[in-house]
């Protein structure tokens, strides 16, 4: 009886430590996707109209997903979503770009993101789309287009 009561005892300790230890994993992501929504409300309203950034109200629960409209001075669209989202107790993002024809994603952990000067990426790739030599040239050939986005955006390794 003694040992039924002492089992009770761990058991319940033990579901109140993993109740705290979830909220506080929670409460961390919460953090962290809201540093990671102001880093990218930051990058459109110093982008003066450069990019357009738009959060988008069907994301799945424990997900965060913006879509970013890169504007150039040509007729093409191009576009960049960002999902944040939680898995196996991590922040990960998942990053697609696309123009009207092709795409390319990657997910990365939320270090590596953090790591790469997004912005300055995104002001690199404004600036070589909206050459006129540099930006016909990318225009022209879709697949050459996402190897330049790859190049730019992804070149930080996983680490």
């Amino acid at each position: 009886m003694i040992n039924k009561y002492i089992d009770i005892i761990r058991n319940t300790e033990q579901k109140e430590q993993e109740i705290v230890l979830q909220k506080a994993f929670k409460d961390s992501f919460i953090n962290e996707r809201s540093k990671l929504a102001n880093y990218l409300l930051q990058i459109e309203m110093r982008g003066l109209g450069l990019f357009s950034s738009q959060k988008h109200s069907h994301s799945l629960p424990d997900t965060d997903f913006y879509q970013i409209k890169i504007i150039t001075l040509h007729e093409k669209k191009y576009e960049l979503s960002v999902q944040f989202y939680y898995k196996n107790k991590k922040l990960h993002v998942h990053i697609k770009l696309s123009n009207e024809t092709e795409s390319k994603s990657k997910d990365l952990s939320i270090a590596t993101f953090m790591k790469v000067d997004f912005e300055k990426c995104l002001i690199s790739l404004l600036k070589q789309l909206d050459n006129p030599e540099k930006g016909a040239e990318i225009n022209s050939k879709p697949t050459q287009w996402l190897h330049f986005i790859k190049k730019h955006i992804f070149r930080s390794k996983e680490g």
